[in-house]
């Protein structure tokens, strides 16, 4: 547990193809963006360049990505939350809200995940926003620009 944590104190930066990975195969670890707990290990995970995500930000608004990590055994995740759609308004606590103080999120598109049994990845320390998504059955996908990465020297 200790390997996992002095990551917080670990120089962290964006995504570097030749420094990050190797034979599209994560080579450093993936750390929360806020606050840098590590959450898998190198050697886990695929990079896909062209399978598309969609996930909500903070602010409830759904982006696409399209560069992603694979990961086949949810096993394989040292430390992350995860969460159903169903649960998913707590972590856009800056999103728009109705007159009665109910958060606004596309629900037409929330109900389409939910009926997927989609989960959503988030940092266990710090709840940030959601970082990747999937299903026990077709596995897990994580952004690639919203997770950080070790410093190479």
């Amino acid at each position: 547990n200790n390997k996992k944590r002095k990551n917080h104190k670990m120089k962290h930066v964006s995504f570097i193809k030749n420094d990050h990975m190797k034979e599209n195969t994560n080579t450093t670890t993936l750390n929360c963006k806020k606050c840098g707990i590590c959450f898998l290990q190198p050697e886990v995970a695929t990079f896909i360049e062209e399978q598309k995500i969609s996930l909500p930000n903070d602010k409830g608004k759904w982006k696409e990505y399209n560069k992603v990590w694979k990961i086949k055994d949810v096993f394989d995740v040292d430390n992350v939350g995860f969460t159903n759609p169903a649960n998913l308004e707590k972590f856009v606590k800056n999103a728009e809200k109705d007159t009665e103080g109910n958060i606004q999120i596309d629900q037409k598109k929330l109900e389409e995940m939910k009926n997927k049994g989609q989960r959503y990845m988030t940092c266990p320390d710090c709840e940030n926003e959601p970082f990747g998504t999937g299903t026990m059955n077709d596995g897990f996908y994580i952004a690639v620009e919203l997770v950080n990465y070790p410093q190479q020297k």
